[in-house]
């Protein structure tokens, strides 16, 4: 009989203990305003003949990447296609590919990068740039200088 009111004891106590655990709460949404501004250009002279088999390629890039899954969602893909070295915009006319996107912080992360691809003659070489924002960081400006 002791026994029974033992075992009883604790199985009360157990029920007790597990309507008090809450499930895990989620994070309250924290929207926050991310901007990421890629400039593009040239402050070099490439008017030579030298420069005429020459081109470039440019990619620039932002994604939503959710923090518990890590799917992607692309926001921004932008491209120059293959373009002359002679023809890459001066620093006063650069070209400017923006996004401003309002964001859970909580859940996701804001990733943006650039590649580019260097043609001379038949060779081509890459470069290709990715990382993320801060929490904290609002915005984000990359230049791209050839």
């Amino acid at each position: 009989m002791k026994n029974v009111l033992i075992v009883a004891f604790i199985m009360s106590f157990a029920f007790i203990s597990c309507e008090s655990i809450e499930p895990e709460s989620e994070l309250p949404i924290l929207k926050k305003e991310k901007k990421v501004l890629f400039e593009f250009f040239t402050d070099k002279d490439f008017s030579s003949t030298q420069y005429d088999t020459y081109f470039v390629n440019l990619n620039v890039g932002v994604s939503l990447v959710d923090k518990n899954s890590t799917q992607e969602i692309k926001i921004l893909e932008e491209t120059t296609g293959w373009i002359p070295f002679k023809d890459i915009p001066r620093e006063l006319n650069k070209s400017r590919f923006e996004k401003l996107v309002s964001v859970d912080i909580h859940r996701y992360n804001v990733s943006y990068g650039y590649s580019h691809q260097v043609r001379i003659g038949e060779t081509i070489q890459m470069k290709a740039i990715g990382k993320f924002l801060t929490d904290w960081e609002d915005e984000k400006l990359i230049t791209i200088n050839f």
